[in-house]
């Protein structure tokens, strides 16, 4: 981290012992979503942030763009949507952090982008459409590029064609070990 940046978050009381103050971060972004609590898909456009805008309200802007750069990569590690994410972490019962992508403007006088953006909800809908199928979506993703992986690997070496049964056995077990149809884990 460079000396501008640790500065910056020195001035915003959010450097414990010379370290990010992760608690304090997550805990001032936390606030921020749930002051923002989504609870139809209306109000998604208006009060979702993307990072930029999580990180000004947050920690300000800095005098440089290498310093809001790395200030943008510590907010970006604090709204990750996965269960291991900090700031889902954080949130209590009743409340998701969650994903998706709005147009936007976030350079006065630049034309509307597609943005990700943040957003906390309560709202059962929005949680399973914003935050666990995209997540669905994604472990399929990567599912079919094992599969993909395996069928290429086992006709380019020999060797690894009569395993191909079963790694794709074992694969699928290791699936749905990883996913039980019970909810358990």
């Amino acid at each position: 981290m460079q000396d501008a940046t640790r500065d910056h978050l020195a001035a915003r009381n959010m450097l414990r012992d010379g370290r990010v103050d992760w608690d304090s971060l997550v805990e001032a972004t936390r606030v921020l979503l749930l002051e923002r609590l989504v609870t139809s898909e209306d109000e998604i456009a208006s009060k979702a942030l993307a990072v930029m805008e999580i990180r000004e309200q947050v920690l300000g802007t800095a005098g440089d763009d290498e310093t809001n750069a790395q200030l943008n990569q510590l907010i970006t590690s604090v709204v990750g949507i996965g269960v291991k994410g900090r700031l889902q972490k954080a949130l209590e019962n009743g409340h998701v952090l969650c994903t998706t992508r709005v147009h936007k403007v976030l350079e006065e006088g630049a034309a509307p982008t597609s943005t990700p953006v943040r957003f906390v909800s309560g709202d059962a809908d929005l949680v399973d459409r914003f935050n666990t199928q995209p997540q669905v979506t994604s472990a399929v993703k990567r599912t079919e590029a094992a599969h993909a992986a395996i069928v290429q690997n086992t006709k380019r070496v020999l060797l690894l064609a009569p395993r191909k049964q079963l790694l794709l056995e074992t694969a699928q077990t290791q699936l749905a070990m990883a996913m039980p149809l019970d909810g358990q884990s």
